[in-house]
């Protein structure tokens, strides 16, 4: 058995490899730069660092191992077992999912791409395969480092076109269900469910441009290459789909979901692009699913990886429940819909976590979830969910320079989102109620003075809002003197 250490030495992650069995003459070391993707040089696995060593390929003293090497000594060192084949479990996969990966290489080597592109290849063929046997069989030809190849290939500024193809979204929905821990589908437990859901969220994405019209695919290219040195390809596709959702959903009437013609599920109006099916209605459900079943783990992933562009599932999931019956305003009489309570947890989830190229969405998907408050219903899976939920409220969605975008979106935010926070607190969060207090209401005076927005919310109203929420926090959650305080400290 291979022992070994880890340090950090001058920001420098150093991997001490004594003896093994003899395979080493002398002790070695392997560094990596934090952020630093090294596959294409090395694309080495535990078995390939030993036998480049052996055979010279490596520095004695200092040799080079591929992240994912290094990551999997990091993880048996943390005493959390890896996967023989769902790989890394969350607490180890989300940090190497950092802005730095995701500003993805320009071109990739002909290597990674010849795999990305065989593994898309057999995805798709996945989403169409109705016998287990074979299904089975081509599934477990996938491997994570496949995976791997193919979200590299959609951050890559020639390489994203690559993934306009539907059958790839729901391949990877189906891929995501295999993913299990003790016998519970729970794809974000490790890092070949978090790839699934990655890919396909920029499969999604960019199927939903071109289905726009090609001139929308053009226009989004243009973008990437414009864009590319300074900004990531997640964020370049949501912003872009952003615009065009938008300006297509602009003369919707409240209880119309126009945009349900770009999956596919109806005839494209005559200004619209061509009659495909992108996602099927019933898959759109199956995701929803799928990620409310696991949604402590999706959501504590979101917030731990960089993972831009998210809302793009959310959109999904928001056209096909406005199809099932979800109102986006009191117009009509109240109706029961199938799945509401789901639908409500995961939109408050996606805004929580919610990165700047997302904010269009989370206004956009918000207006239905403020509609309906009063249907939350208390969704922790724990005490450990329940805190993230609040730390999140407390932390904040990112400010950015755009000042208008972001008080829009805090606007169709801050207000309504306390109610889901107070409706997820349990028992051993109470030592973050001082600073929950805090900030209900010191974002209810600074919003208060945000000028030119009053169309959104009007000053006396977002006082309004901020009172009710605190007293319903009063009346869910008995205070104690320390909290009533704080209260009468903010005044």
């Amino acid at each position: 058995m291979l022992s070994y250490r880890i340090y950090l030495v001058d920001d420098l992650q150093v991997v001490e490899l004594p003896n093994a069995e003899g395979i080493f003459e002398e002790t070695t070391w392997g560094q990596v730069l934090p952020g630093d993707d090294t596959r294409g040089k090395a694309g080495m696995g535990l078995d390939d660092a030993i036998v480049g060593y052996n055979h010279g390929k490596i520095d004695k003293s200092l040799a080079f191992i591929s992240w994912a090497f290094c990551g999997i000594l990091h993880f048996a060192a943390m005493g959390i077992p890896v996967h023989s084949r769902w790989g890394p479990p969350l607490e180890q996969y989300a940090h190497r999912y950092d802005e730095a990966f995701v500003n993805g290489p320009e071109i990739l080597d002909y290597g990674t791409t010849s795999t990305a592109l065989q593994c898309m290849k057999t995805i798709s063929i996945i989403s169409k395969e109705q016998d287990d046997t074979k299904f089975d069989l081509l599934a477990g030809a996938i491997t994570l480092e496949m995976l791997r190849s193919v979200l590299l290939l959609s951050l890559s500024a020639d390489g994203i076109q690559s993934l306009r193809e539907p059958a790839l979204v729901r391949g990877c929905i189906r891929l995501m269900k295999l993913v299990k821990v003790h016998d519970v589908i729970s794809p974000f437990s490790y890092e070949y469910g978090y790839l699934c859901f990655s890919v396909a969220r920029m499969a999604l994405g960019i199927c939903l441009v071109e289905k726009f019209g090609e001139q929308h695919l053009e226009g989004f290219m243009k973008c990437v290459w414009t864009e590319y040195p300074t900004k990531d390809n997640p964020s370049i596709l949501t912003e872009y789909l952003v615009q065009i959702v938008l300006n297509e959903t602009s003369t919707w009437s409240p209880r119309e979901s126009r945009c349900g013609w770009i999956f596919g599920w109806s005839d494209p109006p005559a200004h619209g692009g061509h009659s495909r099916l992108v996602v099927a209605e019933s898959d759109a459900l199956e995701l929803m699913k799928i990620l409310g079943d696991d949604r402590k783990m999706f959501f504590k992933a979101l917030l731990s990886a960089y993972t831009p562009g998210a809302l793009i599932i959310l959109l999904l999931i928001w056209q096909r429940m406005l199809r099932n019956g979800l109102q986006r305003d009191f117009s009509g009489p109240p109706s029961r819909v199938p799945f509401l309570e789901q639908f409500l947890d995961l939109s408050w989830r996606f805004a929580l976590a919610a990165r700047p190229s997302d904010y269009g969405f989370v206004f956009t998907t918000g207006i239905s979830a403020m509609f309906h408050l009063g249907k939350l219903a208390a969704s922790p899976v724990d005490v450990e969910d329940s805190r993230a939920i609040i730390s999140a409220y407390i932390q904040g969605i990112p400010i950015i320079e755009d000042t208008l975008l972001y008080r829009q979106t805090a606007l169709g935010l801050y207000p309504h989102i306390p109610h889901f926070i107070i409706r997820n607190i349990l028992l051993g969060t109470e030592n973050l109620f001082p600073a929950l207090i805090k900030t209900i209401l010191a974002r209810m005076w600074e919003m208060i003075l945000w000028e030119g927005l009053e169309h959104i919310f009007t000053p006396p109203a977002i006082v309004a809002s901020g009172v009710e929420d605190l007293l319903l926090f009063l009346h869910i959650h008995a205070a104690d003197s320390s909290v009533i305080q704080i209260v009468l400290e903010e005044r």
